[in-house]
């Protein structure tokens, strides 16, 4: 069965990506970022500076922002209808705040740590 729009099943792929990458990745980020830097020696923490300089790394920050976002934002959407709360345009408000706040995160990683 063909979907009904080919943007629907785009904003559905980053729903699923979204909320597999807060299942599995957030947790990891959560216990190393809380509990093992606090303790790390300063020969592990300037690595860990080194490491935030590469694109990959960045890539990978965007993507921890931006994911969930999606799949949050895709959620309450979907609440909302359950809830026979309709909105005008509701797809088309969350979508846009979604896509604004992806390219707002993008423009801060990678263009405002240039200047």
């Amino acid at each position: 069965m063909q979907p009904k729009h080919k943007k629907a099943s785009l904003f559905r792929g980053l729903f699923n990506l979204g909320g597999l990458w807060a299942a599995i990745l957030a947790p990891v980020m959560i216990i190393i970022v809380g509990l093992l830097l606090p303790f790390a020696d300063a020969r592990t923490l300037t690595y860990l500076l080194r490491i935030a300089q590469h694109t990959i790394f960045k890539v990978f920050i965007l993507l921890m922002i931006i994911l969930p976002i999606w799949c949050g934002l895709y959620r309450i959407s979907n609440l909302l209808r359950q809830a026979n709360i309709y909105l005008k345009r509701a797809d088309l408000i969350f979508f846009s705040v979604a896509f604004f706040w992806s390219a707002y995160c993008g423009y801060v990683i990678f263009i405002m740590d240039n200047m």
